[in-house]
């Protein structure tokens, strides 16, 4: 990326570009009747900031999987709406994740531990929710199998060195396990195979969903009664009106505790290294 002839973007330039991609997002979203609602840490910020965590810097929303893959599905629309915004999506070029981001394609971002043909301009995540079995056993025996090649996928891309705490597992790393994860398949093998298990029982009756695309702790992972989501109700996030779950104190209870108390200063880190405009 030739850096020379962009401009190099503070965190509050980050922030309203990542703003203005949700607001186009919700307002297609309004129009075509499909549902969402804020997640993570938006939606922490939602409650107990009334927008952006000040230390943060990404856009988190869930959507469930049926509104998730008719998002998916009026691409063309969508891009065809707001000509600078893309979909980054399960099966395109150099794309490794299960889960879609919305980019604006007139912004790079460069992550350092990223390597650098996974990098992308400034997005938000849209993660789709899907259903978990009403058997714990197997619950965690598909979380086990997905959480399995996501820690390939992810040394997969992760740039040679940069995995690991110490020296010793950082060696480790470069000469064994990232070597590994790029002969055992294609990437985008990899993240169709996760996307296949996180939608196992999506015919089962049950009311419970989880972003099994992405959590990385069975026991911990945030599993969610349905009802709880939707219908959604209004919250303001940085003064603008968006979707969230109609129980968003019970579902950050469940996702982070005492929600309300703030981290330790030496928690309070941004997510994205650097970023540019054209």
């Amino acid at each position: 990326m030739k850096v020379n002839r962009m401009k190099k973007l503070q965190l509050s330039e980050v922030k309203q570009i990542e703003l203005d991609i949700l607001k186009n997002f919700a307002s297609f979203c309004n129009e075509h009747n499909l549902n969402y609602v804020l997640a993570y840490g938006t939606l922490l910020g939602c409650i107990r900031h009334n927008g952006f965590i000040p230390w943060d810097d990404d856009i988190d929303v869930f959507m469930l999987r049926d509104d998730y893959e008719k998002l998916l599905s009026m691409k063309n629309l969508f891009e065809g709406k707001f000509s600078k915004l893309k979909f980054k999506n399960l099966g395109d070029k150099d794309y490794p994740f299960g889960f879609l981001k919305i980019t604006d394609d007139t912004t790079r971002v460069e992550e350092k531990e990223i390597e650098a043909k996974y990098q992308y301009g400034i997005w938000i995540d849209v993660f789709p929710l899907d259903k978990v079995s009403s058997g714990e056993k197997k619950h965690i025996k598909n979380w086990r199998k997905i959480n399995f090649w996501n820690k390939i996928l992810i040394k997969s891309i992760i740039k040679s060195g940069n995995i690991g705490t110490t020296i010793i597992q950082k060696k480790i790393n470069s000469l064994l396990l990232i070597p590994v994860a790029h002969c055992v398949g294609h990437i985008i093998k990899i993240s169709k195979k996760c996307n296949r298990l996180a939608q196992k029982f999506n015919n089962e009756e049950t009311s419970f969903v989880s972003n099994y695309i992405w959590e990385n702790n069975p026991r911990n992972q945030p599993v969610f009664e349905k009802e709880r989501l939707f219908p959604a109700i209004k919250g303001f996030f940085e003064g603008v009106e968006f979707c969230i779950p109609n129980d968003s104190d019970g579902i950050l209870k469940k996702m982070y505790g005492n929600y309300m108390q703030l981290p330790p200063e030496s928690e309070r880190v941004s997510h994205l290294a650097n970023a540019w405009s054209y």
